[in-house]
């Protein structure tokens, strides 16, 4: 039966990617003119320069930050491209990207991302080095956001920046021979992610500015075959919730890092939830840490985390209210307002009680789909009241 399944499967892949059409692309702007779905473009240049300069000047668009000031989050077109800290590819469905020459992606933009998947499906790139021009940049690497079924193979993701590979909300991401080496912050930053993995990978030389090489929240991770040398981080592992416990090693080298590390210990201590409600709970707490800590801040960096724990068509109802709202727009609303959270206690698995103050205490009803996403959010006493 399994191998049935298999063939089943393996004939559907075969038929969708061989119904691909093919462009071949020589440079930048041929590049944007050619993405399309169920598409394979192959690169022949030596370099395709993503500096957000020279992307504005061959694309005639122009950089936009998606802030808590906006009145509204930026509304996202299927099929589409954008720049946003670097550019983003949004909506692109059955769409291999390779390389000939194992061409250079390059950006001179110290603080952007240089390349970004975001709500995308069924995507192959193949074949390049992704780096920043600068050293020691802030900018991530490769983002795969909010997509399913992308694989990443024979790339080296040289950071000279923050991030090599970040990863979230993702589901079955693989990475085939990829080198991973060079960022100051992580090598590997992944949240609320599922069936991640890396095989015959090479994760080597990143820095020491972040907590650890690699950073994970309830994502379900595998390295098989790899190789992790010679980082400088005080930690392999590192969680917001100090519990990375979907991380798995099957043969892989971990040696001559600034950590140690004993794997053995590790498996041996590992206790992964498998409760619904051990889950949900987990989940709930990482929500609300993310969402305490931002609206204490003066920035928004988490948005695609937060937007990673919901279906497509959740809803938040206020009490006394008959207005919907979606979770960026209530969430801006409070930063405008400059709304904290004080503090907040988890009831069971499906009830937050969060305290704005002494006398403002407000209950928060979850409710979850089976595959542990959050469907509906009530809010009873609710800052929108207030606002």
């Amino acid at each position: 039966m399994k191998i049935y399944c298999t063939l089943i499967i393996l004939f559907i892949y075969i038929n969708v990617f061989s119904s691909n059409k093919q462009v071949m692309v020589s440079n930048v702007k041929e590049f944007f003119e050619a993405l399309d779905n169920n598409t394979e473009i192959i690169v022949k240049c030596k370099v395709l320069d993503f500096t957000l300069e020279n992307l504005e000047k061959e694309l005639n668009i122009e950089n936009f930050y998606e802030h808590w000031t906006d009145d509204e989050p930026y509304k996202l077109i299927p099929k589409s491209y954008f720049l946003a800290s670097g550019i983003v590819l949004n909506g692109y469905e059955n769409l291999i990207i390779r390389s000939v020459e194992h061409t250079d992606i390059i950006s001179n933009n110290d603080f952007d991302n240089i390349l970004s998947f975001k709500n995308c499906k069924e995507i192959i790139l193949e074949g390049f080095s992704i780096f920043h021009t600068l050293p020691t940049c802030n900018g991530a690497v490769l983002s795969v956001l909010l997509s399913n079924n992308i694989s990443i193979n024979n790339c080296h993701l040289n950071g000279s920046g923050g991030i090599g590979a970040t990863l979230i909300g993702t589901n079955n991401v693989k990475f085939n021979n990829v080198e991973i080496f060079n960022n100051v912050f992580y090598a590997i930053y992944t949240v609320n992610s599922t069936k991640i993995k890396f095989k015959d990978c090479d994760i080597y030389e990143n820095h020491d500015w972040g907590e650890s090489v690699i950073y994970s929240d309830i994502s379900d991770l595998l390295f098989q075959n790899c190789r992790i040398e010679n980082n400088q981080s005080k930690n392999l592992i590192y969680s917001f919730l100090g519990m990375p416990l979907y991380v798995n090693f099957k043969n892989c080298d971990i040696e001559e890092n600034a950590f140690n590390f004993d794997l053995q210990s590790y498996i041996d201590n590992r206790t992964n939830e498998k409760s619904k409600k051990g889950k949900r709970k987990t989940i709930l707490k990482l929500f609300m840490g993310f969402l305490q800590e931002e609206l204490g801040s003066d920035h928004d960096n988490r948005n695609n985390e937060f937007v990673s724990f919901f279906t497509k068509d959740y809803k938040i109802k206020y009490e006394n209210q008959t207005g919907l709202s979606d979770f960026l727009s209530f969430y801006y609303g409070l930063k405008k307002k400059e709304v904290q959270i004080n503090n907040f206690n988890l009831i069971d698995d499906d009830k937050v009680i969060v305290n704005r103050g002494t006398k403002n205490q407000e209950i928060w009803d979850f409710y979850f789909n089976s595959k542990n996403k959050v469907k509906e959010i009530k809010v009873k006493f609710t800052f929108a009241n207030k606002m």
